[in-house]
């Protein structure tokens, strides 16, 4: 099915993910052996190992998670940073002016004006980025696509082996998980006033049940084959798909009124100064306060304080002012109440999706 949606031929992948991750298994190594294209593994998960990797076998497809396609765009940045500024100032005039054209629907500006932006960058040979694992925040395939770059962003579950949908190749959307992969059937349960619901899928893709487990098994997975995701969204009117949150993450106010912490984190990760957040709902007796936690990112602070030392109250500050603008692009239901800063990074799993069970016993502990 993903060979039918994406128009393979013998391309070059760069394997990057862990390979007992299905995606990775699935998309990463059987549909290249499938398709009779090459792989190339990775020797690190660092932004300048990737990039050389990219450049060395010419890669022209590559599989991954949010996170990691952020690390490269830092390293593109950076990169950009050291320019000469008379080459920095052209960069920026071209970059405004695909932006420009794009809003005036002049697409794949980008695929021409950074050709060789690209080449240096070690991207020359990418076809297309696939993104999934995690929520992607749209301003990152909104960057690769204007230099030049297409970014697909796709949704599964390991229950699903694992995917079960993609966004289209001539057309993807940035907000969403894309359309349905042929022989899947999709279904929005218990839809609220604006479409939202869990999603729940059936094909001939969806796993059995769970080894030895019929009570979790029941929980998901319903007599006539229907796998609930425990993820809530909707459908367009095109039929993409897109994502909202998690049940088990759902907020609900004093007022009643659902918050999905995903959508305040991506609001919040827009700016420079974060590093990540985490959204949380504070039990405040009748319903729960939108809480958050976040982790400053300090390089990009040190360089806008131009290497002087910052205090954490200054920090706090910046942050402060940074939590407002995201606050502004809220409904006044969803805005952060209050935050406290961190200073490492959340624990997570092989595929840098945030443990939030974790962190959840240790906000209820302090």
């Amino acid at each position: 099915a993903c060979y039918q949606v994406m128009e393979f031929g013998q391309e070059r992948f760069l394997s990057i993910l862990p390979m007992h991750h299905t995606l990775e298994c699935t998309a990463g190594f059987l549909l290249p052996i499938y398709s009779g294209s090459a792989i190339t593994f990775a020797r690190s998960l660092k932004s300048r190992s990737i990039l050389e990797d990219l450049k060395a076998s010419r890669a022209t497809v590559m599989i991954g998670v949010p996170l990691l396609f952020q690390k490269m765009l830092d390293g593109i940045h950076r990169g950009i940073k050291r320019m000469p500024s008379a080459q920095r100032m052209i960069f920026h005039i071209i970059m405004n002016a695909v932006k420009t054209g794009e809003g005036l629907g002049m697409k794949n500006l980008g695929m021409h004006f950074f050709r060789n932006l690209r080449e240096l960058a070690g991207l020359g040979s990418l076809r297309f980025l696939v993104v999934g694992g995690a929520p992607l925040i749209p301003k990152i395939s909104r960057e690769f696509r204007w230099l030049g770059i297409k970014m697909l962003q796709g949704y599964g579950l390991t229950e699903a082996s694992p995917v079960l949908t993609i966004n289209p190749v001539d057309e993807p959307v940035d907000e969403s998980i894309g359309k349905p992969l042929s022989g899947v059937e999709v279904r929005i349960l218990e839809p609220d006033e604006n479409g939202v619901g869990e999603l729940a899928f059936r094909g001939p893709m969806i796993m059995k049940g769970y080894y030895e487990d019929p009570e979790a098994t029941q929980e998901v997975l319903d007599p006539d084959g229907w796998l609930k995701t425990g993820d809530l969204g909707y459908r367009d009117k095109k039929g993409y798909l897109y994502i909202c949150g998690r049940v088990k993450n759902l907020i609900v106010t004093p007022a009643g009124k659902n918050v999905y912490p995903e959508e305040i984190e991506a609001c919040i990760n827009r700016s420079p100064f974060v590093l990540e957040s985490m959204v949380y709902g504070y039990n405040k007796g009748a319903g729960e306060e939108v809480r958050a936690v976040i982790v400053p990112d300090y390089e990009a602070i040190g360089g806008y304080s131009s290497g002087k030392r910052r205090s954490g109250q200054d920090i706090n500050k910046l942050i402060s002012r940074e939590v407002k603008k995201a606050n502004k692009m809220l409904a006044p239901f969803k805005r952060v109440v209050s935050f406290t800063l961190m200073d490492e990074e959340f624990p997570k799993t092989s595929i840098r999706k945030i443990k939030r069970h974790l962190f959840k016993l240790h906000v209820t502990d302090k």
